[in-house]
């Protein structure tokens, strides 16, 4: 239930996110490389929101943890290869639970962790920036990532 509340809070918030405002883009600058800021300011501005809301709720409790940061901030980077709104995402997410086969690019959106994390190896992003794109979508904190660091990953992107 969790994550249906999760997508919905998602889609609606779409139509009204917007670039983060200068100075949270400078914030987000400070925290990335010039090669994972590239990857971060290519997602579309809806998922650059959710990605700065994702990112200052780890800043907030953890903010010694740029790895952490850089995580949150880059998670959901393989989305941007899909190039769907959010109607179609939706339904190539509906389609995906359903198991029924379905165009390319909505196989990108439902792919678009791996997609990413492969992204993020291609400009050497720290090792819990790439398992958290890879494996976001699973509770249990993948080997050799922390069970704490995940779980304030994982509720951070719920949350934001």
């Amino acid at each position: 239930m969790r994550t249906l509340l999760h997508l919905a809070r998602r889609f609606f918030g779409w139509w009204r996110a917007g670039r983060p405002d200068p100075p949270m883009q400078l914030w987000i600058g400070s925290c990335l490389g010039p090669a994972e800021a590239r990857l971060f300011w290519e997602q579309p501005v809806q998922d650059q929101a959710h990605a700065a809301a994702v990112g200052a709720y780890v800043a907030q409790r953890r903010p010694e943890r740029g790895d952490l940061i850089a995580a949150a901030l880059l998670h959901d980077v393989g989305k941007a290869a899909s190039r769907l709104g959010p109607v179609r995402r939706s339904l190539a997410t509906v389609l995906g639970g359903l198991r029924l086969p379905m165009p390319r690019q909505f196989s990108a959106y439902r792919n678009h962790g791996s997609i990413g994390a492969e992204m993020l190896e291609g400009v050497k992003a720290p090792a819990i920036a790439i398992a958290f794109a890879r494996h976001h979508g699973g509770a249990q904190a993948p080997s050799g990532v922390a069970p704490t660091d995940w779980t304030l990953l994982r509720e951070a992107d719920h949350g934001a």
